[in-house]
Formats: C-alpha cells, sequence, structure tokens
C-alpha cells in the first residue's frame, strides 16, 4: 500500500511540474495567436498523441466509451467549457496570478470528497489544507480591479476543474485514464472549432510557433493529465489535487527562467505556505494505510 501512494504521490508531483509548463506556453502563444485558435490545434494534436498511443487498446476503449459514455460526455463537456475561460482569464490577468487562482479547485474538491465520496481527513491533513488556503488567498489579497474579470474566471475554472476531477474519481475503476484523456481532449478540441466560428477567427496557423504547440500539447495537455488520472487509482481525489498545488511553485520558476517575471514578495510567501501544506499532506500520506 505504501509503495502505491508513493507511486500516486509520484503521479501528481510529475503532473504539477507539466502542467506549470502550460501557463508559459499559452502566454507565449497567445502573444501572436488568438484564443480560439490556440484551443482547437493545442488539443487536436494532444487528441492525436493520445489516440496514437492508445491505439493498442482501442478495442477497451472503445468499450468503455460505450458502456460509459455518460459521464465521459459530461466530463467532455465541463473540460472543454473551462478551457475557454481558462485561456481567456490567463491573458488577461498572466501565468503566474492565473495558477495560483486555480488552486482554489482543492477547495471544491474537498467539499466534493466529504460529501459524497465520504473520504475523511486527519488532522494534519486538515492543518496542510488550511495553510495552503491561506497561501492562496494572501497571494490574492489585495489585487487591482484590473484583475477582478480573469480572477472569476479563474474561481469558475477552479470548480468546473473540482467537478470533472470529481467524476473522473468516481469512476476511475471503471474507466482507464487513457479513455478519459482521450475523451476530454476531443471535447476541448472540438469546443475549440466552435469558438472559432463563434468569434468568427480563421483556423490559419503560423507555422513558426507549430513546434512549440506541438511539443506543448504532447507535454502538458497530453502527458500531464496522463500522470494526474493515473495517479487517482493510487490516491486519494483530495490527495492528488491537493499535490497540484505545487504547480504555482513550479510557473513561478518557469516565468523567471523563461519570461524573465520576477514574483512579488507577496507571491513568494503565499507559496512558501502552499508547499509547507503539501509536505505535510505528503508526511502524513505515508503513514496511511487503506484510506488513501
Amino acid at each position: 500500500m505504501v509503495e502505491k501512494i508513493k507511486i500516486g504521490i509520484f503521479l501528481a508531483i510529475l503532473s504539477a511540474i507539466l502542467l506549470s509548463l502550460s501557463y508559459i506556453f499559452f502566454a507565449i502563444l497567445l502573444k501572436d495567436e488568438s484564443i480560439s485558435k490556440i484551443l482547437f490545434y493545442w488539443f487536436l494534436i494532444a487528441f492525436i498523441f493520445s489516440l496514437f498511443f492508445g491505439i493498442k487498446k482501442r478495442k477497451q476503449i472503445f468499450k468503455e466509451i460505450k458502456s460509459k459514455s455518460n459521464p465521459l460526455i459530461i466530463v467532455g463537456l465541463i473540460e472543454g467549457l473551462a478551457a475557454i475561460f481558462f485561456l481567456n482569464g490567463l491573458k488577461t490577468i498572466g501565468p503566474v496570478l492565473t495558477s495560483f487562482i486555480v488552486q482554489f479547485v482543492f477547495i471544491f474538491v474537498l467539499i466534493y470528497s466529504l460529501i459524497f465520496l465520504k473520504e475523511k481527513f486527519k488532522l494534519l491533513e486538515f492543518f496542510g489544507i488550511i495553510i495552503a488556503i491561506v497561501g492562496v488567498f494572501i497571494i490574492n489579497w489585495n489585487q487591482e480591479l484590473s484583475i477582478v474579470k480573469g480572477s472569476f474566471l479563474m474561481l469558475i475554472v477552479a470548480f468546473l476543474f473540482a467537478t470533472s476531477s470529481f467524476i473522473a474519481k468516481k469512476y476511475i475503476n471503471e474507466i482507464s485514464p487513457k479513455t478519459i484523456n482521450l475523451v476530454r481532449l476531443f471535447f476541448i478540441a472540438l469546443f475549440g472549432l466552435f469558438y472559432t466560428f463563434i468569434k468568427k477567427t480563421d483556423l490559419v496557423l503560423n507555422l513558426d510557433i507549430l513546434p512549440l504547440i506541438v511539443g506543448g500539447s504532447f507535454l502538458c495537455a497530453f502527458l500531464g493529465f496522463e500522470f494526474f488520472y493515473n495517479s487517482l487509482k493510487y490516491i486519494k481525489l483530495g490527495t492528488s489535487n491537493l499535490l497540484r498545488t505545487l504547480t504555482p511553485i513550479f510557473t513561478i520558476f518557469f516565468a523567471f527562467v523563461i519570461l524573465s517575471e520576477i514574483p512579488t514578495f507577496i507571491k513568494i510567501f503565499g507559496s512558501f505556505l502552499i508547499l509547507i501544506g503539501v509536505l505535510f499532506l505528503i508526511k502524513n500520506g505515508k503513514n496511511k494505510n487503506n484510506n488513501i
């Protein structure tokens, strides 16, 4: 059991690293291209990757899609809508602040877990979660009015991501992570296509940024979520999502190295609190047996 917990924690942390890179990729891409175009091509390419790597399990995938079409469609619709809000919000408030506000997802996940999954948390886990929540609030305290719209969009995104994660966790023993991610990517690409029609934008892409889209979609949209959904097989939904609160820490690092963005003291302090909360959770999770 301890080994499974370690595997789940490792996968969730890998997911956090790769997902943090997506904020940087999107920030760069959105400087030159429209939201709808990036949304469509990014997730279409990721869908193709997922389709290619899942070809050996195509019979299982088709069987799962046929037998569990309703939850898969719901996840796809939720993720498609969340992706549109996400890119609009990120373009408004930037990658670093976006990565922190999205961490409100674990607040909604905790509510879902306690109410519907009947999951139990020990005192140290509650303590870790509270510290992390305080860190998120500190980072977003006393911000300018210009980011209110983007921040509100990100809160909606957090709720949608939490809902999607809850459904995925509920069916993770009946639907493989590969199937969930494949359907999710298909729907987001479809939403991107519809969004181009709504915004009346063309699909002509600047080929200079194609390598960035291909590399980013493989690492972030495909591998990042493959690791996340696989982590749900080994650890609790709340644990996996709380480990994803490491994402802003990595985002700050990548934003500094790649974009030369220097975070404020408040962001650094809030990030430190989030990290402390996650470490409390990991330490407590190692001592658990069947509850995680």
